[in-house]
């Protein structure tokens, strides 16, 4: 996999229990690849947690549509 960004950095913002689910609120920041250009944006996941580990993840772009999809719609 080829990645756009140097120097990317990943920080949590929220973590929220849905039972054998954790919504993951994350702030990616970055430079753009051979640039200067700095970047910084939103996204959440969805964990799924069996065991002790993580056995699925899912991506949205958005904190509302991942809390739709365990059920937690704000």
């Amino acid at each position: 996999m080829v990645c756009a960004f140097d120097d990317v950095r990943l920080s949590v913002e929220e973590l929220i229990d849905a039972g054998d689910r954790v919504v993951v609120v994350l702030r990616l920041h970055g430079r753009v690849r051979g640039s200067t250009q700095e970047v910084e944006m939103s996204e959440t996941h969805v964990l799924t947690m069996r065991d002790g580990k993580v056995t699925e993840i899912h991506e949205y772009q958005t904190k509302a549509e991942a809390l739709k999809a365990v059920g937690l719609e704000e």
